[in-house]
């Protein structure tokens, strides 16, 4: 197994920036407009949650992207076990809609018995 290291600079060059305008979509803008906007509108960040057998399963809106290609991945789909925070999982999507077509299938998946780990 191979790892790709990133130095901080290099993850800084690659990161992009967005926050969403009034019908929820992703704009790209600077970090500093991006940071700005999440200080005022962070309540709007979690789009869905749900808890599952044990499970916490959330889809937020990520307000930066380390993408290193392609359009930006600002839609984040975490799993982690609520009694050890540490077991947990996450996957990035360009859009709202794959991010929570994983989530539902996610959590039908924990309801039938699966691990958060494994649906991830």
């Amino acid at each position: 197994m191979s790892v790709l290291r990133v130095s901080h600079a290099q993850g800084c060059k690659r990161r992009c920036a967005g926050r969403l305008n009034d019908d929820d979509v992703p704009v790209l803008c600077s970090r500093r407009k991006a940071r700005e906007w999440r200080q005022g509108k962070a309540n709007r960040c979690c789009v869905k949650e749900n808890h599952v057998a044990g499970w916490r399963l959330y889809t937020t809106f990520n307000w930066y992207s380390l993408a290193p290609d392609g359009p930006p991945l600002f839609w984040k789909v975490s799993c982690m076990r609520i009694s050890a925070p540490f077991e947990s999982r996450e996957r990035f999507f360009g859009t709202k809609e794959a991010a929570l077509e994983l989530h539902g299938l996610c959590a039908a998946a924990l309801a039938r018995g699966h691990t958060g780990v494994t649906c991830l």
